[in-house]
């Protein structure tokens, strides 16, 4: 219960300091997406069933706070989610540079799945330019942060003990 909590802190922590301190950086493509780190986290370290609850959380309050169409987020968030269960008891977890590598491809995926989403609501003309322009370079760069951010959260004391799921 004490590490749920502390978690649903760390998402609105986390919501804040992307929606605040992120957002003003100088340039689009350095703005790391924190959430899809916290939810690759979740995949990786809690239960299905707290981890699909907090991933729906943290969709669910990007969405409140991003003013885009309500519920891509949420669905993204929980898609990325189970995609991380699915590989988890599969690979080493523990590494940086699996982290590294698994956090630059759900990115990958997660901004297929908002580009895909968005494009059935208005429809997009060129999706490969929105493509290589902004998602590359901004999974790139959460890919990066991500084993940093990961390695933050488990100095939280209730998430010390957090070991991988098997």
């Amino acid at each position: 219960m004490k590490k749920n909590l502390s978690l649903f802190g760390l998402i609105f922590l986390s919501l804040v300091i992307q929606t605040t301190i992120v957002t003003n950086l100088p340039h689009q493509l350095a703005k790391p997406d924190l959430l899809l780190i916290l939810t690759v986290y979740f995949g990786l370290y809690s239960t299905p069933l707290a981890g699909a609850i907090l991933a729906f959380l943290s969709g669910y309050m990007m969405d409140i706070f991003s003013g885009s169409i309500f519920g891509v987020q949420t669905f993204s968030k929980t898609a990325i989610f189970f995609l991380t269960i699915l590989i988890r008891d599969r690979f080493y977890v523990r590494s940086p540079l699996f982290q590294a590598g698994t956090i630059f491809l759900f990115s990958i995926i997660e901004g297929f799945i908002i580009i895909s989403i968005l494009g059935m609501v208005s429809p997009i003309e060129n999706l490969l330019s929105p493509f290589f322009l902004f998602i590359i370079p901004r999974s790139l760069i959460t890919g990066l942060v991500g084993p940093f951010f990961i390695a933050l959260i488990k100095c939280v004391p209730p998430l010390s003990q957090g070991e991988p799921v098997k």
